[in-house]
């Protein structure tokens, strides 16, 4: 890859409503006349108790609320999630991350290379020292499209080779060089077989991020806070996602390119529902199977916000 670098295009980086009260009709005056008593009798009985119809009503829609958010969560976490293995577990990385930033001005790249390594630190990972040898790799470029395939081309081992293992590795190939999205990433892997063995519910094998390369095309980025970018790439890095999954339903920062939105409704930085997945990733049991898995980054989710989750938000605050 490194004799790609030297020739790649120069960086153009940015500096980059309460419920309605119920209708009463009303009688009319014959019928009044004719059956007072027990009309007042009758509507008497059709009364609820103060306060009380209006409490049961609004814990109902709350609860309705609740169950939507419930049913969200689960169709992100389950679109957005790759599996991978016959037990279609979660990856992560699991011992020590070192970010690297190619062809970008020194003063933004420190600043994405020291984004990405406190996010890491949130979730618990060990971050390399100045100087150690990246696993994720994050190249600026403004043909994103030419880039991947070069770089195809000229590693074939690290993207073709690799994607004849996987179970959907050719669409995944497709997906890194299809387009023009303003940012693309790559991600490779390895299953290690778990000491403890398999069980009903252990799946026998763990599943382990080795390394990521992470292409932001300048030509398609538009007008970001830099910050907000740097969340971005932070969150693709250390969670192998699906660039197709639909997060318009959550405050993500993965909407940060969502066409239509403004400029002041653009997310700024990681939210508290990416906190929630990306903790969730990094604090399931890894192995479990990949349903398993899942249902625990969802707990974490819907935690708002557990114990570890504000130990993240607040090393992500410093």
């Amino acid at each position: 890859m490194s004799k790609l670098l030297p020739a790649l295009l120069s960086l153009s980086l940015l500096a980059l409503s309460p419920l309605a009260q119920p209708a009463v009709a009303q009688t009319s005056g014959q019928n009044q006349s004719q059956g007072q008593n027990q009309s007042q009798g009758q509507n008497q009985n059709r009364q609820s108790p103060p306060g009380g119809g209006a409490t049961v009503v609004e814990e109902v829609v709350i609860e309705a609320q609740r169950e939507q958010i419930r049913q969200t969560v689960r169709e992100f976490v389950g679109n957005a999630t790759v599996r991978q293995g016959r037990r279609g577990q979660v990856a992560r990385f699991d011992r020590r991350v070192c970010t690297g930033v190619v062809n970008m001005r020194a003063d933004y790249a420190q600043y994405m290379n020291d984004r990405i390594a406190r996010v890491a630190d949130a979730m618990r990972l060990r971050v390399g020292e100045p100087g150690c040898q990246p696993n994720i790799l994050i190249i600026a470029t403004d043909d994103g499209a030419l880039l991947s395939q070069r770089l195809i081309d000229d590693n074939p081992a690290f993207f073709r080779d690799y994607a004849d293992l996987q179970e959907r590795g050719n669409q995944m190939l497709g997906d890194f060089t299809r387009g023009r999205p303003p940012v693309r990433w790559w991600h490779t892997a390895e299953i290690e077989i778990d000491p403890y063995g398999m069980s009903r519910l252990r799946a026998g094998t763990r599943v382990s991020l080795n390394k990521a390369l992470i292409i932001i095309d300048t030509s398609v980025v538009g007008t970001v806070h830099f910050g907000a970018l740097s969340d971005y790439v932070a969150m693709v890095a250390l969670a192998r996602l699906n660039p197709e999954a639909d997060a318009t339903q959550l405050d993500s920062i993965l909407n940060l390119f969502q066409p239509g939105l403004s400029a002041e409704a653009r997310p700024t930085g990681l939210t508290h529902w990416d906190i929630g997945y990306l903790f969730g990733i990094y604090n399931a049991d890894r192995n479990l199977r990949g349903n398993q898995q899942e249902a625990q980054v969802i707990f974490e989710m819907l935690t708002r916000p557990s114990p570890g989750q504000r130990d993240a938000a607040d090393t992500l605050a410093e």
